[in-house]
């Protein structure tokens, strides 16, 4: 297949919902305003043409063809000059940051709440098309400081953005194949930003713009669903079909650690302090300890973008650098909720849990991450096999040891394993 460098090759579903062209479309009125700059570094690595000229037609080979552009060239260009920004904020510092190169006058853009390293944009096409981008990795706001502190730099590592569009293709993929009314929240490129991110762990690792086609967040709904509700049983419906593949939304980032007392069981969420378990759910608790002196649950991190109701589309994912493969899950699984005791809604204890499925998950095995004993303290950075594909891939990118195609072909050999 002659493919440009930067176009995916198994090209994924098609959104059947519209694509949001004006902010009031992501309904946040609580957001607040910013302004970002160019940054004269950045270059393409991945650009998902399909998706981007079925959402801006004026972008289409045709329309292009009629002005005498070459057109992916012109995508390229374009996507570079609507979505290459960084914050002020970001570019006028280097405590987080090698030196970056600013060009043009400042734009601007919205950050919804909760969106700490984010932005949406209103990107201009040709004509009198427009189109939202949400930008992750766009750095900190106005009055917010970088900081080399996790998930308070403002950026995102180019490492981080292929793992997530890597995870987001398969999670794709999975759903085309076992439940096509859920669907994903796909990204239209991701941009190498040509300076490098300092991290809390002593880093220097490539810096990256992921680019997302814009979605709305519930403003009703906080991070976690309420107990009992849609959002929590949708999310353990599609946690437990990932899993039949080897997947995985829970990580050391989402789990509750139990502990047996003579006093009764005491639970403390990540690293939190451990503390006595209510008794709404003490029942369970002593269930997943069953009978040992002390446990660890996987709690669901499913993340939905808010449904704007459409026919056949029961959720829409968002959100992908969390997802693990496992060759098997030993854990008691937990679905977490907002207003339940210690965040626990529903709960299968491990004897309960569907393992893996041979046939399934065999496409994704390569990809497991180990967690015996004899891993430690290792992070996930250098032990989870698909992190170190993202960190060599990036690093070769950056290096012009590896091209565009090179990894939009392995992302797309990974999902179409799936099919």
């Amino acid at each position: 297949m002659n493919l440009p460098a930067t176009h995916r090759a198994v090209p994924p579903r098609l959104p059947v919902d519209p694509p949001k062209r004006d902010l009031a479309e992501i309904d946040a009125p609580d957001g607040t305003a910013d302004q970002l700059v160019r940054v004269a570094t950045a270059q393409v690595v991945l650009l998902d043409h399909a998706l981007l000229t079925h959402d801006l037609p004026a972008l289409s080979d045709q329309a292009l063809g009629v002005a005498a552009l070459d057109p992916i060239a012109a995508r390229e260009a374009w996507m570079l000059e609507q979505a290459g920004l960084v914050s002020l904020t970001q570019a006028a510092q280097t405590e987080v940051n090698t030196p970056i190169a600013a060009i043009g006058a400042p734009r601007p853009a919205w950050r919804p709440p909760r969106y700490g390293r984010a932005a949406v944009l209103r990107a201009e096409g040709p004509g009198d098309e427009h189109l939202l981008l949400d930008l992750k990795g766009v750095g900190r706001g106005a009055g917010h400081v970088p900081a080399r502190a996790h998930h308070s730099s403002g950026l995102c590592s180019l490492r981080e953005a292929l793992r997530e569009v890597l995870m987001e293709a398969i999670i794709a993929a999975i759903l085309a194949r076992a439940a096509p009314d859920l669907w994903t929240v796909p990204a239209y490129a991701v941009l190498d930003l040509g300076f490098d991110a300092l991290t809390h762990r002593g880093e220097q690792l490539p810096a990256a713009m992921l680019v997302r086609r814009a979605h709305a967040r519930d403003q009703d709904e906080p991070v976690l669903p309420w107990r009992g509700s849609t959002g929590e049983r949708i999310r353990l419906e599609i946690e437990l079909l990932l899993r039949a593949y080897g997947l995985t939304s829970s990580n050391a980032g989402s789990r509750h650690h139990l502990q047996a007392n003579a006093d009764g069981p005491r639970i403390a969420y990540v690293d939190g302090p451990f503390e006595p378990v209510d008794r709404r759910i003490r029942a369970e608790v002593e269930a997943a300890l069953d009978g040992s002196d002390a446990a660890t649950c996987d709690g669901i991190n499913i993340q939905l973008a808010r449904l704007d109701r459409q026919a056949g589309v029961r959720a829409r994912l968002v959100d992908f650098g969390h997802y693990e493969v496992r060759r098997r899950f030993d854990r008691a699984l937990v679905s977490m909720a907002c207003d339940a005791p210690h965040r626990w809604g529903a709960c299968l204890v491990w004897r309960d849990l569907p393992q893996p499925n041979p046939i399934l998950a065999a496409p994704l095995a390569h990809w497991a991450r180990e967690e015996a004993a004899a891993l430690g303290s290792l992070s996930r950075a250098s032990s989870d096999p698909t992190t170190l594909w993202a960190d060599a891939a990036a690093r070769a990118f950056r290096a012009g040891e590896m091209s565009g195609k090179d990894i939009a072909d392995a992302i797309a050999q990974a999902a179409g394993e799936i099919a």
